[in-house]
């Protein structure tokens, strides 16, 4: 099964994360997409954040009568703040069956250098970048990055 793993904080989750997860579906041809609600990000402030169940059950909310988008919660159960080549490797080792690619904005794409571990990230796994207004990637920023990576 392909999956989407959409990571993010959703603080509050809001339409245009089902937007996204719905384009990403046909974009990607991917079975489902999952949102994976990361408990700490290491680039926010927890003070910010509501607690992690109440996200869950926005989340759980937000994606009423999305058959194929559900929410994730399997960042519950790792060390914190979440880095997601630590929470990948953790679940392409639990769960064989899918083939995942993650869902990011060019927002995140344009700061993945100051990510853990970018280069293995983008080279181990398939990236699905959505633009978003004013993060306009800088020609040939994808070619010098290198890895598996499709803007949609």
């Amino acid at each position: 099964m392909r999956v989407g793993l959409y990571f993010g904080s959703f603080n509050p989750p809001h339409i245009g994360h089902t937007v996204i997860a719905e384009f990403m579906l046909q974009e990607m041809d991917a079975d489902e997409v999952w949102l994976v609600i990361s408990p700490q990000n290491p680039f926010k402030q927890q003070d910010d954040l509501l607690d992690e169940s109440k996200r869950l059950s926005l989340v759980k909310r937000a994606l009423d009568g999305h058959s194929r988008i559900m929410p994730c919660t399997f960042e519950f159960d790792l060390p914190r703040p979440s880095y997601t080549i630590d929470t990948m490797r953790e679940m392409t080792a639990k769960h064989t069956k899918e083939e995942f690619f993650l869902v990011m904005g060019s927002d995140n794409l344009i700061g993945i250098e100051g990510w853990k571990e970018y280069k293995a990230l983008i080279t181990e796994h398939e990236l699905a970048v959505y633009p978003r207004p004013g993060y306009a990637l800088e020609e040939g920023y994808i070619e010098r990055l290198g890895g598996r990576i499709t803007l949609t």
